[in-house]
């Protein structure tokens, strides 16, 4: 009777980690993309299997805490880091990072945008919302709150999301494996 017992226990522990097994896989499989917070940077998650693609505009370590976690949780065995780019293509959307070198006058009325605002950039954000169509301003860690205030009081004006990666957290920004320009 206790044999039974200890068998039907053991088998039910077996059973229970390959359900959770099978559960992760999916999971590692994913290609998806991220806009991580992080202090005085902007950084970029692009996961495609069990690669992560980091994009940032400041130096960051393979043994940076962000990037441990992230590398814990979805099991990645490989880490590239690159330099990011003005511009990328994710599922139809352009998504466009706007720092102190953008260009007033350029048109992004062509394709369906995402805007992020990084390093206290000195944008006229209203003419830029009034001139261009915009889907969503997402601003990341290396602006001032008092600036983050003031736009996410101007998005608000002109009904634009706004979403601030130090409050809200990481956006994900894509998770399929189709359309992502890198």
């Amino acid at each position: 009777m206790k044999k039974r017992i200890l068998l039907g226990l053991f088998s039910g522990i077996i059973l229970l980690q390959w359900f959770a097994h099978q559960a992760k896989v999916p999971q590692e499989r994913k290609t998806a993309v991220w806009l991580m917070p992080a202090c005085d940077n902007t950084v970029l998650f692009y996961k495609n299997k069990k690669t992560l693609r980091i994009f940032c505009t400041q130096e960051i370590s393979e043994s940076n805490r962000m990037v441990k976690e992230f590398q814990n949780e979805f099991r990645i065995d490989r880490i590239q880091i690159e330099e990011l780019k003005n511009t990328y293509v994710i599922e139809g959307k352009t998504l466009f990072f706007i720092d102190s070198l953008w260009v007033e006058n350029f048109d992004f009325k062509k394709q369906r945008n995402l805007h992020v605002l990084t390093k206290n950039t000195r944008v006229n954000l209203e003419a830029m919302l009034l001139q261009n169509e915009i889907d969503q301003i997402i601003v990341d860690g290396s602006s001032y709150p008092s600036v983050k205030t003031r736009w996410k009081k101007t998005c608000a004006q002109y009904n634009i999301s706004f979403y601030d990666l130090q409050q809200d957290g990481p956006y994900l920004l894509s998770s399929k494996t189709r359309d992502i320009g890198f």
